[in-house]
């Protein structure tokens, strides 16, 4: 599932498609960066692509930033991706902040058999000792950009979900409200066909 198709989605249902028209383009190609002073954009070549405002460009990392928002949500409220990873511990304890995308841990276990364990703001403590130990866990998705691919979801979500989403979280962003009320109604009711055990989604913070 590749990014910029969800981003293409997303923007026609805030009716920027065609502001980001040239910026779906590059990303196909694999930008990598531009010059915010110029508002040049290049390719990973460092071949010069064309021109693009620095307004558009701010908008379109506030889309992207909303398609990060929609995939992270719906990996804690809807989907949970579970996830395991060798560890070894040189005393009883390991920071999780040092372990990028743990969300919830829920076993760990030492030749096949769970040890108990308990995790605190300090970290991943196993209530055992020193050694290599296979921790269970819930996984948050790292924030992508408009090159990638989502593949983790394949067979799970669909681009209809996440472009809603994002379209929904980047309006709130540049405060049109009540288009985003709109649109977000519409992704609650796709989001909740994923898990119909769940039928309530957090409620919606303003931003400004």
């Amino acid at each position: 599932m590749d990014v910029v198709e969800i981003l293409r989605s997303a923007s026609f249902y805030c009716g920027t498609e065609r502001d980001f028209a040239d910026l779906f383009e590059y990303a196909r190609h694999n930008i990598q960066r531009y010059d915010p002073s110029t508002g040049m954009v290049f390719g990973s070549s460092s071949q010069l692509l064309g021109t693009v405002s620095t307004l558009t460009l701010n908008s379109w990392d506030k889309m992207i930033e909303a398609f990060n928002i929609t995939l992270r949500s719906i990996c804690t409220d809807r989907i949970v991706v579970k996830k395991e990873m060798e560890l070894e511990f040189v005393t009883n304890k390991i920071a999780l902040y040092n372990i990028h995308n743990v969300n919830r841990v829920y076993y760990v276990m030492r030749n096949g058999k769970k040890i108990p364990f308990s995790v605190s703001d300090d970290g991943l403590l196993v209530i055992d000792k020193p050694g290599k130990v296979v921790m269970g866990y819930s996984y948050i998705p790292p924030s992508y950009g408009a090159s990638d691919s989502v593949d983790f979801l394949f067979g799970k979500i669909n681009e209809t979900v996440l472009a809603l989403g994002t379209a929904s979280e980047y309006l709130y962003m540049v405060g049109q409200y009540d288009d985003a009320e709109m649109i977000r109604k519409r992704y609650i009711e796709e989001a909740d066909k994923i898990d119909k055990r769940r039928k309530i989604m957090p409620a919606k913070r303003w931003l400004k």
